[in-house]
């Protein structure tokens, strides 16, 4: 029991000692991905994710405009 308990205390060791070792390489892909080169296209990627969502609201609009305009031709033709 005592040998089973210790060997699964190792085994928890062992896991901690890897992840350790692949502390480096986590650290060098993050200053990467946190560069102030990723940051300005991050930047740029929100302009652009903006102007996209300003293009979907014209969208939305002109749709709804266009469905009020039918729906008043239709009340015209009714009403005659």
């Amino acid at each position: 029991m005592l040998c089973a308990h210790w060997e699964k205390r190792r085994g928890a060791v062992l896991e901690l000692q890897e992840q350790l070792q692949q502390i480096p390489a986590f650290l060098s892909d993050l200053e990467t991905i946190t560069s102030p080169h990723m940051e300005a296209d991050f930047e740029e990627m929100e302009s652009r994710l903006l102007y996209l969502e300003d293009l979907c609201a014209q969208c939305d609009h002109q749709r709804y405009k266009h469905f009020q305009v039918l729906q008043l031709e239709n009340y015209k033709k009714k009403k005659r």
